[in-house]
């Protein structure tokens, strides 16, 4: 006799708003087309707290555009890359008053690269 499978309430989601790329592919091509037709057809209100999936579907719409960006991504390495070298020399004394001392520098900087546009 075979078991019924039950499937993580996040997949159904994905699978209902159209975002089944985001999942991986060896699970995706374990589900029967048919559970993922009958997904599809259910309503959103059919499970409590469905209003959560809006906010969910908005950061996971930004993720897929971050990953399929490699402009994003590049300026989201740079600032990654700032934060932890102000992080390193954060700890060093002479370097956080020189820091301190020219921290309107710093911010300017910051303002330039936050205004670089993406392409």
């Amino acid at each position: 006799m075979r078991t019924k499978t039950s499937y993580d309430t996040s997949i159904k989601h994905l699978y209902r708003e159209g975002l089944e790329e985001l999942i991986a592919p060896s699970i995706r091509k374990n589900i029967p087309r048919s559970t993922i037709h009958r997904w599809r057809q259910e309503k959103k209100e059919k499970y409590l707290g469905s209003e959560l999936n809006e906010l969910a579907k908005s950061e996971l719409l930004l993720l897929k555009q971050f990953v399929h960006s490699r402009n994003e991504r590049r300026i989201f390495m740079n600032y990654v890359r700032i934060g932890r070298f102000i992080e390193k020399i954060s700890g060093e004394r002479v370097l956080r008053k020189l820091f301190a001392e020219n921290k309107a520098e710093v911010i300017d900087l910051i303002e330039r690269i936050k205004e670089t546009k993406t392409v």
